[in-house]
């Protein structure tokens, strides 16, 4: 989600062809989305493989596993694509779409903290800051592309 947020932030930067960055938008956060699926299914299965050997039925629970993060990831990146599709003006949809980001990926962290039942207010941050930078990669990315 964050770096479709910094792919639709460096593309308003460069362009302000509301098609192009949608388009570019929606081929990041499939290709992402996909990718962090197929990674969680090899780490899944390597890491179960390396403390026994499976049994060929094995692959289910990380595929499952990987689909569910594959349909989480597109679901909220497409939550931050939405201003842009539907606002009329694209920096008030950047704006928006930022803040929405940040405050999914708070929410995402604290979450995560809570069910870990390790410092929630602490990871929720963290997270959070970590999308800004990655954000703000999206945003520098465009104005050196734009220059």
């Amino acid at each position: 989600m964050a770096t479709t947020t910094a792919i639709i932030a460096g593309t308003l930067t460069t362009s302000d062809n509301r098609r192009i960055v949608i388009i570019s938008s929606l081929v990041a956060l499939l290709v992402q989305a996909f990718n962090s699926a197929m990674t969680h299914i090899t780490t899944s299965y390597t890491d179960k493989e390396i403390d026994s050997p499976l049994p060929d039925d094995s692959i289910k629970v990380p595929l499952a596993e990987a689909g569910l993060q594959f349909g989480m990831h597109v679901i909220a990146s497409l939550l931050v694509l939405m201003p842009i599709v539907f606002m009329t003006d694209l920096r008030e949809a950047l704006i928006v779409s930022v803040a929405s980001a940040l405050i999914l990926l708070l929410l995402l962290g604290f979450t995560l903290g809570m069910l870990v039942k390790h410092q929630p207010v602490r990871n929720g941050v963290q997270t959070m800051t970590l999308g800004a930078m990655v954000i703000a990669a999206g945003f520098i990315a465009g104005l050196i592309i734009q220059a």
